[in-house]
């Protein structure tokens, strides 16, 4: 079968040299694509399901084979008891030439590993997990160049870091809030520098008085300067902005 320009780059990854010995290569990364002699089969015989790139899980026919992933990372092939993944014994997947393969996402070879492979060219291996990129080549490879293709062909774990831990709350951190309250009083979550301290009401920045607040008038009090009265109430949807830097 023809195989993909995304998965004849992994290929690429690897020396000329080794290139030149590679006879087969199945990436199994979202088709059943290979380099080799065909066919390939692959069969289940009912429904099931599959998680996608999106994390959601996607309903699959009988039949056709499930590629999953873990986040941004590819897991490969799905295989399960009731499953069958069948090559050409043609491509003479189970003999004693070097064959690499990953299970959930471990690098695997011969002869260290057992071969997966029936003489028949089916997957005899673990079931219940993930497979990818069964590469095999026409000679016995040397660890050296085992270690080289397992490093080429593994995958780039995608990791999302966590988000960054907030600022610390503490003097001289400028704040931005909307103050909790109703009517005419208000309060704020952290004690202000009033010489820092900006009301925004629907637009209009607010007068600062030091008692009797008239329209478009506020006076700061309580513990702290924390509490704010207005002279007259805010109406609207959180109609009020205040910024300031912590005292």
């Amino acid at each position: 079968m023809d195989l993909q320009l995304w998965t004849i780059s992994r290929l690429g990854r690897l020396t000329a040299a080794l290139r030149r010995e590679v006879t087969f290569y199945a990436p199994l990364l979202e088709s059943l694509d290979f380099l080799g002699v065909e066919p390939v089969t692959f069969t289940r015989a009912g429904a099931s399901t599959a998680t996608r790139r999106d994390g959601l899980t996607h309903a699959v026919a009988a039949n056709v084979p499930r590629f999953e992933y873990s986040g941004e990372t590819t897991l490969g092939l799905l295989i399960q008891s009731g499953e069958a993944l069948q090559y050409s014994v043609a491509n003479f997947l189970d003999n004693v030439n070097t064959l690499i393969w990953f299970e959930e996402n471990a690098a695997k070879s011969t002869p260290t590993n057992t071969n997966p492979f029936t003489s028949s060219g089916l997957w005899g291996g673990t079931l219940n997990v993930h497979i990818k990129h069964i590469i095999k080549f026409k000679r016995i490879l040397t660890n050296a160049e085992i270690n080289s293709v397992q490093a080429a062909l593994a995958e780039v774990i995608q990791v999302i870091p966590a988000p960054p831990t907030p600022p610390v709350v503490s003097p001289g951190v400028f704040v931005n809030e909307v103050p909790s309250g109703s009517g005419t009083v208000f309060t704020l979550s952290n004690n202000p520098n009033l010489g820092s301290l900006i009301v925004n009401a629907h637009g209009t920045v607010l007068k600062r008085v030091a008692s009797a607040p008239g329209n478009l008038e506020y006076v700061a009090s309580g513990t702290g300067n924390r509490t704010l009265t207005f002279g007259m109430s805010s109406s609207g949807v959180s109609p009020l902005q205040v910024f300031y830097v912590i005292a």
